[in-house]
């Protein structure tokens, strides 16, 4: 499902500084993700709901599939994350206009990577969050 905003990314002029802090605002987020999501597995896993429902069992098996999509894609922009970090520390200690560049390029989409990423696991929690609300009452 495709998020209806768009990120906006920084202008052409963005400081490391900055660049370093929504960085490191990205990481808390995604270490905060991964305690969420293995919480989630294991509260699907758990089934301590009412066995009566029809397709309970391939519904939350699907919750759990998309949950360890999720997982990977959240490594993945990690990794890109880190990327960005050293460059951001490259261009730091050597002011060079390429380094500049590549290091603004990757920034821009790594930024829309985490917009999308977030937007997309914020709807599949609401997701979940009211299936499970659904089952418990």
């Amino acid at each position: 499902m495709k998020p209806k905003l768009t990120y906006k990314v920084f202008n052409g002029d963005t400081k490391n500084v900055q660049m370093l802090y929504t960085c490191s605002v990205w990481i808390s987020e995604f270490k905060f993700i991964k305690t969420e999501i293995n919480f989630l597995k294991l509260l699907i896993n758990s089934y301590p709901f009412k066995t009566m429902i029809p397709n309970l069992f391939e519904k939350l098996q699907l919750f759990i599939l998309e949950l360890e999509r999720f997982e990977i894609d959240k490594n993945s922009i990690v990794n890109e994350i880190n990327l960005v970090v050293i460059q951001s520390n490259i261009a730091l200690k050597k002011d060079k206009k390429e380094a500049e560049i590549l290091k603004e390029t990757n920034f821009n989409e790594t930024s829309n990577n985490v917009y999308d990423y977030l937007e997309r696991y914020r709807i599949l929690k609401s997701k979940i969050y009211e299936f499970i609300s659904d089952l418990i009452v």
